[in-house]
Protein backbone atom coordinates (compact mmCIF):
# COMPACT_ATOMS: atom_id res chain seq x y z
CA UNK A 1 0.00 0.00 0.00
CA UNK A 2 0.92 3.60 -0.56
CA UNK A 3 0.94 5.59 2.75
CA UNK A 4 1.51 9.64 3.15
CA UNK A 5 1.65 11.22 6.54
CA UNK A 6 3.63 13.00 8.30
CA UNK A 7 6.48 11.44 9.98
CA UNK A 8 7.87 12.37 13.35
CA UNK A 9 3.97 13.36 14.28
CA UNK A 10 3.70 13.73 18.53
CA UNK A 11 1.28 11.18 19.95
CA UNK A 12 -2.07 12.74 20.54
CA UNK A 13 -1.93 11.96 24.58
CA UNK A 14 1.88 13.38 24.69
CA UNK A 15 1.72 16.64 25.93
CA UNK A 16 1.89 19.81 23.53
CA UNK A 17 -0.04 20.37 20.62
CA UNK A 18 -0.93 17.70 18.21
CA UNK A 19 -0.01 18.43 14.76
CA UNK A 20 3.46 19.35 13.06
CA UNK A 21 6.65 20.02 14.99
CA UNK A 22 9.96 20.94 13.76
CA UNK A 23 10.55 17.28 13.56
CA UNK A 24 7.51 16.80 11.37
CA UNK A 25 8.30 16.13 7.78
CA UNK A 26 5.66 14.88 4.83
CA UNK A 27 6.44 11.55 3.94
CA UNK A 28 5.50 9.09 1.38
CA UNK A 29 6.38 5.25 1.57
CA UNK A 30 5.32 1.83 0.25
CA UNK A 31 4.43 -0.38 3.02
CA UNK A 32 4.94 -4.24 2.14
CA UNK A 33 2.88 -5.22 5.02
CA UNK A 34 -0.61 -3.72 4.59
CA UNK A 35 -2.43 -6.55 5.03
CA UNK A 36 -1.82 -5.82 8.70
CA UNK A 37 -3.30 -2.77 8.70
CA UNK A 38 -7.34 -2.75 9.63
CA UNK A 39 -9.22 -1.54 6.12
CA UNK A 40 -10.48 0.94 8.63
CA UNK A 41 -8.64 3.27 10.61
CA UNK A 42 -9.87 7.06 12.62
CA UNK A 43 -8.55 9.79 11.07
CA UNK A 44 -5.29 11.16 12.48
CA UNK A 45 -4.22 7.32 13.89
CA UNK A 46 -0.47 6.87 14.41
CA UNK A 47 1.24 4.04 13.05
CA UNK A 48 4.85 2.86 13.73
CA UNK A 49 6.73 2.71 10.45
CA UNK A 50 10.25 1.46 10.03
CA UNK A 51 11.33 3.12 6.23
CA UNK A 52 14.44 2.64 4.33
CA UNK A 53 15.38 4.33 1.07
CA UNK A 54 16.43 2.99 -1.80
CA UNK A 55 18.21 5.13 -4.60
CA UNK A 56 16.37 5.96 -7.79
CA UNK A 57 18.79 8.99 -8.98
CA UNK A 58 21.34 10.45 -7.11
CA UNK A 59 22.70 13.63 -8.54
CA UNK A 60 24.87 14.94 -5.32
CA UNK A 61 27.60 13.55 -3.40
CA UNK A 62 29.89 15.41 -1.40
CA UNK A 63 30.83 18.57 0.88
CA UNK A 64 27.75 20.29 2.18
CA UNK A 65 29.09 23.33 1.08
CA UNK A 66 27.87 22.00 -2.71
CA UNK A 67 24.48 21.37 -1.04
CA UNK A 68 21.99 23.07 -4.26
CA UNK A 69 20.35 25.50 -1.46
CA UNK A 70 22.10 26.99 1.57
CA UNK A 71 18.66 27.27 3.16
CA UNK A 72 18.63 23.35 4.01
CA UNK A 73 21.41 23.66 6.15
CA UNK A 74 19.25 25.97 8.27
CA UNK A 75 16.35 22.95 8.49
CA UNK A 76 16.40 20.74 11.54
CA UNK A 77 19.17 18.02 10.86
CA UNK A 78 20.28 19.84 7.80
CA UNK A 79 17.48 17.94 6.00
CA UNK A 80 15.43 18.27 3.31
CA UNK A 81 12.67 15.86 2.70
CA UNK A 82 9.94 15.89 0.24
CA UNK A 83 7.72 13.52 -1.69
CA UNK A 84 7.53 13.78 -5.06
CA UNK A 85 4.26 15.75 -6.50
CA UNK A 86 3.84 15.85 -10.00
CA UNK A 87 1.16 13.21 -11.61
CA UNK A 88 3.61 10.99 -13.08
CA UNK A 89 6.06 10.77 -10.27
CA UNK A 90 6.26 6.97 -8.87
CA UNK A 91 4.35 7.05 -5.76
CA UNK A 92 6.68 6.70 -2.43
CA UNK A 93 9.55 8.64 -3.80
CA UNK A 94 10.96 11.29 -1.88
CA UNK A 95 13.52 14.22 -2.90
CA UNK A 96 15.76 14.15 -0.43
CA UNK A 97 19.05 16.42 1.04
CA UNK A 98 20.73 14.40 3.61
CA UNK A 99 24.04 15.00 5.72
CA UNK A 100 25.59 11.42 5.48
CA UNK A 101 26.50 10.12 9.51
CA UNK A 102 27.97 6.47 8.35
CA UNK A 103 28.16 4.83 5.74
CA UNK A 104 28.14 0.70 5.50
CA UNK A 105 29.66 -1.74 2.30
CA UNK A 106 28.00 -4.98 1.96
CA UNK A 107 27.57 -7.30 -1.18
CA UNK A 108 24.38 -8.49 -2.42
CA UNK A 109 24.23 -12.18 -1.66
CA UNK A 110 21.78 -12.81 -5.13
CA UNK A 111 23.63 -10.17 -7.35
CA UNK A 112 27.38 -10.38 -5.63
CA UNK A 113 26.58 -6.15 -6.10
CA UNK A 114 28.35 -3.73 -4.01
CA UNK A 115 26.05 -1.55 -1.86
CA UNK A 116 26.09 1.46 -0.35
CA UNK A 117 24.36 1.63 3.40
CA UNK A 118 24.24 5.39 4.31
CA UNK A 119 22.98 6.14 7.87
CA UNK A 120 21.49 10.28 6.90
CA UNK A 121 21.18 12.89 9.38
CA UNK A 122 16.94 12.92 9.12
CA UNK A 123 14.64 14.79 11.83
CA UNK A 124 14.02 12.90 14.69
CA UNK A 125 15.68 9.82 14.24
CA UNK A 126 18.05 8.89 11.15
CA UNK A 127 16.92 7.18 7.64
CA UNK A 128 18.83 4.26 5.91
CA UNK A 129 19.26 4.94 2.42
CA UNK A 130 20.76 2.35 0.11
CA UNK A 131 22.97 3.16 -2.97
CA UNK A 132 24.69 0.63 -5.73
CA UNK A 133 28.05 1.16 -6.02
CA UNK A 134 27.66 1.21 -10.11
CA UNK A 135 24.98 3.74 -10.17
CA UNK A 136 27.48 5.88 -8.43
CA UNK A 137 29.92 5.17 -10.76
CA UNK A 138 27.86 5.38 -13.74
CA UNK A 139 26.76 9.09 -12.60
CA UNK A 140 30.15 10.31 -11.93
CA UNK A 141 29.64 10.77 -8.22
CA UNK A 142 31.94 9.78 -5.17
CA UNK A 143 31.37 7.24 -2.50
CA UNK A 144 29.56 8.70 0.62
CA UNK A 145 31.33 10.02 3.49
CA UNK A 146 30.19 10.85 7.26
CA UNK A 147 29.63 14.37 6.95
CA UNK A 148 29.56 14.63 3.34
CA UNK A 149 25.63 15.14 1.62
CA UNK A 150 23.71 13.15 -0.10
CA UNK A 151 21.00 14.70 -2.53
CA UNK A 152 18.15 12.54 -5.05
CA UNK A 153 15.25 10.62 -5.60
CA UNK A 154 14.75 7.63 -3.46
CA UNK A 155 11.69 5.12 -3.28
CA UNK A 156 10.65 4.29 0.12
CA UNK A 157 9.69 1.13 1.53
CA UNK A 158 8.90 -0.36 4.96
CA UNK A 159 7.29 -2.22 7.42
CA UNK A 160 4.48 -1.41 10.00
CA UNK A 161 6.29 -1.62 13.57
CA UNK A 162 3.64 -0.49 15.62
CA UNK A 163 0.42 1.67 16.37
CA UNK A 164 -1.66 -1.45 14.96
CA UNK A 165 -5.23 -0.90 17.34
CA UNK A 166 -5.79 -4.94 18.90
CA UNK A 167 -7.13 -7.14 17.27
CA UNK A 168 -10.99 -8.68 17.85
CA UNK A 169 -13.64 -6.38 19.54
CA UNK A 170 -13.01 -6.92 23.32
CA UNK A 171 -11.11 -4.56 25.68
CA UNK A 172 -7.40 -4.82 25.72
CA UNK A 173 -5.68 -7.37 28.42
CA UNK A 174 -4.28 -5.00 30.91
CA UNK A 175 -1.84 -7.44 32.43
CA UNK A 176 -0.68 -11.47 31.28
CA UNK A 177 -0.47 -14.78 33.30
Amino acid sequence: ALVHGLANQPLPDDPGPFGATPETYPIATYVSDARRVPRKLREGHVLAVSVAGFALDVNYVGPNDGVRDPLVLDCPAGAYLAPLGESDDPGGCMDVSLRVRRVRHIVNPLTGEKVEIVEADAPGRPLELFLSRWQLETEGLEAPRPGWRIEGAFLFTGRVSGGLPPKGKGPRPSHFG
